[in-house]
């Protein structure tokens, strides 16, 4: 039996693919048992990363949003989003220096932050005054906005190893917010992978921009295609690459839940656009659309 090639848009990827146990996905299973190998591209997933990242400044703003995409977030990610929120408010840090961080805490990954703590500790302990021998969350629940809040007579008697003590506390809470930053990007990259297993585990090829744009098919044919497309449809600009790239694998349908794209687009698809595959389905009419063997340019939901 010839394999055909099953393309899947991203909602698809979220809902029926990363919101889904691999064991009970009826979609794929489908498409297994008719011989389609399961296929998407490279936008697909990058948009993917793009919901995760857009809980994380959500849940670093204090809104949490219900989202399929959660699947893949660990829970420990959330955790650190509500530390994160709660230290840039006290130390009235902008969350829009967050995007810098993401990018300066690369610096950081050879950096022992537990051994660095420890010992910003010990030489909190190894001062010798009695009225001043205090652990470190002692001192942190003392210190008010760079000032340790003690007796003022104590703050007379040793200002000069007060003054240390509190750049010491200063120095701990700083490696301490630089230890969660880095863990929020290495749980946000974490996330990313966790996606990259979810579909790897479903046996889905992932194309990529050079695969289609440096192909054989797009310098001979496939940018003709794409000035038609421009002009001879109605397809929506946000999908437009991955139409071409279902046009260059030559899928046989193209699965989506977005009802612009299985009812204008599937509509106003026709032979001046390329058309390689025949049909645009949505997922519960998968089966039908198969058994039809796509009589039909487009299987909407019925249910709209």
């Amino acid at each position: 039996m010839e394999i055909q090639k099953a393309f899947l848009d991203t909602n698809v990827l979220l809902r029926n693919i990363i919101g889904r146990d691999e064991q009970e996905n009826d979609m794929v299973e489908i498409l297994r048992s008719n011989n389609f190998q399961i296929v998407t591209f490279q936008k697909c997933v990058c948009e993917l990363y793009s919901m995760v990242k857009s809980i994380v400044i959500s849940e670093l703003s204090g809104t949490h949003k219900d989202d399929p995409i959660k699947h893949v977030i660990p829970t420990e990610l959330i955790d650190i989003c509500a530390v994160l929120r709660e230290k840039f408010t006290k130390r009235k840090i902008s969350q829009d220096d967050i995007f810098f961080w993401y990018n300066q805490c690369e610096e950081w990954c050879d950096r022992d932050f537990t051994e660095e703590l420890r010992c910003i500790e010990n030489d909190i302990k190894s001062y010798e005054p009695v009225e001043l021998k205090r652990d470190i969350f002692q001192w942190k629940r003392l210190m008010r906005e760079g000032t340790i809040s003690i007796d003022r007579k104590i703050r007379e008697k040793f200002p000069k190893e007060l003054n240390y003590i509190e750049h010491d506390v200063e120095s701990y809470e700083s490696v301490e917010l630089e230890r969660d930053i880095y863990l929020w990007k290495y749980l946000i990259r974490e996330s990313f992978r966790n996606i990259d297993r979810k579909i790897r585990g479903n046996f889905i090829h992932v194309y990529t921009y050079h695969d289609v744009y440096n192909s054989y098919w797009y310098n001979s044919e496939g940018y003709a295609h794409e000035d038609n497309l421009m002009k001879d449809s109605f397809l929506p600009n946000e999908d437009f690459e991955i139409i071409m790239a279902a046009a260059f694998c030559n899928a046989s349908v193209f699965i989506t839940n977005d009802q612009m794209i299985l009812r204008r687009t599937g509509a106003s698809w026709g032979t001046c656009c390329g058309a390689s595959f025949t049909s645009f389905c949505c997922p519960e009419r998968l089966e039908e659309a198969i058994n039809s063997q796509f009589d039909y340019r487009s299987y909407p939901s019925l249910s709209r």
